[in-house]
């Protein structure tokens, strides 16, 4: 990151993030890494939920429900409720929506 960070703060400025995400999206090798990171991210099926969801017109919502502590077996981790809220139409074998 040290080529973006042009005033060497460790911290990236707007200007300075614009300038990362372009390279990363422009396909400039050096950062390929982060747009494979990119890609991987946006084809999580959380990702791909928040996606379907906002097609249908659908709220999404995460609640937590649970932190579990790393143990010398497992990482820490959590466990998140979802809460989708919209109106589901499904049509009829006339093609007519009805509404559940």
């Amino acid at each position: 990151l040290k080529e973006v960070d042009e005033d060497g703060s460790g911290l990236l400025e707007f200007k300075e993030f614009a300038a990362f995400v372009a390279k990363v999206k422009g396909g400039n090798p050096k950062f390929a890494a982060f747009a494979k990171l990119s890609n991987t991210l946006n084809a999580t099926p959380v990702s791909l939920l928040e996606d379907q969801a906002k097609q249908r017109d659908f709220k999404v919502a995460f609640e937590l429900v649970e932190e579990r502590e790393e143990t010398s077996m497992h990482p820490k981790f959590f466990v998140m409720e979802v809460h989708l809220t919209g109106t589901w139409h499904e049509l009829d074998k006339k093609g007519q929506p009805s509404v559940y």
